[in-house]
């Protein structure tokens, strides 16, 4: 049954970001699972242009975190600003 504009609005809402994760990793067979899943969802022309790469190297997860972190500060800081420029 379709939801109505409403309910999506309301269900949207809801939506919170988890980021607490447990130390245990996660069984390879279920990110395979999970990776060959997400490997179907619909795109253009139905090419699913995207890669997807498990890391379990704490040390290069450390430092995809840290460049994550920096690509977001620049984006609120300086993201923000040239927003404010365009108005």
């Amino acid at each position: 049954m379709p939801l109505s504009p409403e309910t999506l609005l309301a269900e949207s809402q809801l939506r919170r970001s988890y980021r607490k994760f447990l130390p245990e990793p996660v069984d390879r067979a279920v990110l395979e699972t999970c990776l060959l899943t997400a490997s179907t969802a619909p795109s253009g022309a139905n090419k699913q242009p995207w890669h997807f790469c498990v890391v379990t190297d704490p040390e290069m997860k450390q430092r995809i975190r840290e460049g994550s972190e920096a690509v977001e500060r620049e984006f609120y800081e300086i993201g923000r600003a040239s927003c404010r420029e365009r108005v």
